[in-house]
């Protein structure tokens, strides 16, 4: 299909936009992420010290060892950075409690390269650090022109937040932004860390330290010992709501139905 500009009907040219740039634009979807971002401590003294091809046998289990536990949990790496590597939770898709699933991913896999011994050839072995950062926010999911069809681009703080927030880590700790221990503290232990000034990121961010399941009740225990959400914006639904359980009193029996989609129903 042509992209020539056509006259319209008062005689002008009017600039026809092509079909892919349209079908990019209604593919954009705004979607909660949760971002894992995993880095290494130490790993430039560490290729320094051994044989370039032992280094890259060892990056390859650190990131086989990444990659096992980010795919048990439902997510994906979507980008490796040098030795270290960004995950998406939410995208392509999305669970009701992605933050969860994303926070035990990172303390799976904090916990495996703490305990792993990475072999080199003459039978040693080395130990691995890593710090991670994990953050929840709301991004823009959609194609960029001139990449492939299928390659989705994620568009949003999210990302640059975690990757800041790994840098305040400890060795083997996992670290969260707000959101997301909002959306999991009645899963997980934390220790609050207190507001943080991150490097890109004009106003200073509450971090938490994930240190271990808080217990092993159901999702749903937990759920029903954690705080409510306020309600936004909702007055009318609210209203509908309560008028429906007068008329349940009454003895008029009621019928409600809720539905969102899991990527903001975790917000719920």
């Amino acid at each position: 299909m042509s992209s020539q500009p056509k006259p319209d009907r008062s005689g002008g040219l009017q600039r026809t936009v092509p079909p892919s740039v349209e079908n990019e634009a209604l593919h954009a979807e705004r979607r909660q992420l949760t971002v894992v971002f995993v880095d290494i401590i130490g790993s430039t003294p560490l290729s320094e010290r051994i044989d370039p091809e032992e280094f890259f046998a060892v990056i390859k289990t650190y990131r086989d060892i990444c990659d096992g536990q980010i795919r048990r949990y439902g997510g994906h790496i979507a980008r490796l950075i040098g030795d270290g590597l960004l995950a998406y939770f939410g995208v392509p898709q999305a669970h009701e409690n992605d933050p969860e699933r994303a926070v035990r991913a990172s303390l799976a896999i904090a916990a495996a390269i703490k305990e792993h011994q990475f072999l080199l050839s003459d039978g040693s072995f080395v130990r691995l650090g890593v710090r991670i950062g994990v953050n929840t926010g709301v991004v823009v999911v959609g194609s960029v022109p001139g990449e492939p069809a299928d390659r989705r681009e994620v568009f949003g703080s999210s990302a640059h937040v975690a990757a800041r927030l790994q840098g305040i880590a400890g060795e083997n700790d996992v670290v969260v932004g707000s959101s997301t221990y909002e959306l999991t503290r009645g899963t997980f232990s934390y220790a609050p860390l207190g507001r943080r000034s991150l490097k890109g990121v004009e106003e200073q961010v509450e971090a938490w330290r994930a240190e271990s399941l808080a217990s092993r009740g159901s999702r749903f225990d937990r759920a029903q010992r954690s705080a409510l959400a306020p309600m936004i914006n909702r007055n009318s639904e609210s209203a509908l709501l309560a008028k429906m359980w007068q008329q349940t009193l009454a003895g008029s029996g009621q019928v409600a139905s809720f539905s969102a989609s899991p990527a903001l129903a975790s917000r719920a």
